[in-house]
């Protein structure tokens, strides 16, 4: 595995019910060429952290999201949320959607001010990244497009596809993650898959998160009123894949309806592909239907 792309991180302090000192970690990786005036800020879902978003090069293939939109010119701030990869590890309980929102707001008008020259943002979720990223939309509304990827509201409505009980075995200790064995199962359509990468996936990808901030996924997916969709103006992509069982590009309709009919919403299906959608062959296909989506 080879990693391609040079980073900067940034740390930004995130409240805690404990009053100790915390923060999350964001990635900047700058435009290359001529920048698009667009900076996206991206965020993992449950088990990842940012490299989600830059695998690196796994057998001659190229599985980097950071890569390949910062070749067309986009600034990219990919963070690890409080937990997860080179942020600080609070007490799982201790950390919460509100805490996490409001920070990351407060960083995404930071980093845009010091960078300058991008005039629009684009919040990019994976999963569960996506239900805090609307959290942060509806309530500290600082983007201007909003992405969603592989999960959606009417995911609540459907049986889990870990199989009873397995998320809230997961969720009795206080980080909280899933097997090798059901991520391998879970995440990735074999078809359209090199093994290797589900290996390297397990072995360096997975991670654990707090559970308080998966615990309010959960309670904000089972909501979209609560959850904010209402409060969000700006235009918003949903992209699911054909073979996601958390959410398969089939419900692409029924997801479009949890929206308010006055929210400019696009649906995409990436077809032949499961849940984590960087790490499955030819990434590109979905990758250039967000660049089409922030460039029109």
């Amino acid at each position: 595995m080879e990693i391609l792309n040079a980073s900067i991180q940034f740390d930004f302090p995130v409240q805690t019910d404990d009053g100790r000192a915390a923060s999350f970690a964001g990635h900047l990786y700058r435009a290359r060429g001529r920048r698009r005036g667009i900076l996206q800020i991206l965020v993992h879902g449950v088990t990842y952290d940012h490299r989600y978003w830059d695998a690196g090069r796994i057998n001659g293939k190229d599985y980097s999201y950071a890569g390949y939109m910062t070749e067309r010119g986009y600034d990219i701030l990919a963070i690890d949320l409080p937990g997860t990869g080179a942020s600080s590890r609070p007490d799982g309980d201790a950390v919460c959607f509100d805490y996490v929102a409001s920070a990351l707001a407060d960083a995404v008008t930071q980093v845009r001010k010091s960078l300058g020259g991008n005039d629009l943002v684009a919040l990019v979720g994976h999963s569960m990244g996506t239900y805090l990223l609307v959290h942060t939309q509806a309530r500290w509304p600082v983007a201007d497009f909003l992405v969603s990827t592989g999960t959606g509201y009417s995911s609540a409505d459907l049986p889990s596809p870990h199989g009873p009980g397995t998320r809230e075995k997961a969720l009795l200790e206080p980080y909280s993650t899933f097997s090798t064995e059901d991520r391998a199962r879970v995440f990735y359509y074999p078809p359209a898959t090199d093994p290797e990468v589900i290996a390297y996936d397990n072995a360096t990808l997975r991670t654990s998160i707090p559970r308080q901030i998966w615990k309010d996924s959960i309670r904000y997916r089972a909501d979209p009123q609560e959850a904010g969709l209402m409060d969000v103006k700006c235009p918003v992509l949903i992209q699911l894949g054909e073979y996601d069982p958390v959410l398969p590009g089939r419900f692409l309709d029924a997801e479009r309806r949890q929206w308010p009919l006055d929210t400019t919403v696009v649906t995409d299906q990436v077809e032949g592909v499961g849940h984590s959608l960087n790490l499955h062959r030819d990434p590109e296909r979905g990758w250039s239907s967000i660049d089409r989506f922030l460039r029109n």
